[in-house]
């Protein structure tokens, strides 16, 4: 440490990794790669973090005026309203939006399959509740640690019956999810050697 806010790092490189920091430089108008090294790290992060984390997302979403809709709600749009003439006049029929065969889709047909897609905003919902981070607990109720590489797990599975509420859905690491499924249905596991 060089003081309370910085920290000096002698940082040995592969000519490679030397190579794509120059690129970088280029890219992000960083003028002198040496001189401006911690500017330019600075920068990479940023663009890494806005693009990787899920909690730096979430806050990007909520901070829009304007949230876009999500798939769902670009699939099946309002139905538009209808718009009736005065009494009287020439067009006094009622008049309607074009017929779309999507909003004609019977949705209370018994033989419907059912999507695995769980909602965007169903997905975002979850992770923010479980704060990013794996939820299982071991039986010390010890909580996992895990950030990266996580899944939506359904805590009454999809396969038998379990819905896309968002009280039925938990954020399992990609381990602890392998590990779930391989305990509730009898898939073969393999212990990580440690």
């Amino acid at each position: 440490p060089l003081n309370e806010d910085f920290f000096a790092v002698r940082l040995p490189m592969h000519k490679n990794l030397l190579a794509k920091l120059q690129r970088c430089a280029e890219l992000l108008g960083v003028a002198s790669m040496q001189a401006q090294l911690p500017e330019l790290l600075e920068k990479i992060t940023d663009i890494a973090l806005t693009a990787k984390d899920q909690a730096i997302k979430a806050e990007k979403r909520t901070a829009r005026k304007n949230p876009r809709p999500s798939k769902a709600e670009r699939k099946n749009p309002k139905p538009q309203t209808q718009i009736v003439a005065p009494q009287g006049s020439e067009n006094s029929r009622e008049q309607s939006a074009p017929d779309s065969p999507r909003l004609k889709k019977d949705v209370s047909s018994p033989h419907k399959k059912r999507s695995r897609t769980i909602p965007a905003a169903t997905r975002r919902e979850v992770q923010k509740r479980a704060d990013f981070q794996c939820e299982y607990r071991s039986s010390e109720n010890r909580r996992c640690t895990q950030k990266t590489f996580l899944h939506i797990d359904h805590i009454t599975s999809f396969a038998k019956d379990g819905s896309h509420e968002s009280a039925n859905l938990q954020v399992y690491c990609q381990a602890h999810n392998h590990l779930k499924g391989a305990l509730e249905f009898g898939l073969p596991w393999k212990t990580r050697e440690s």
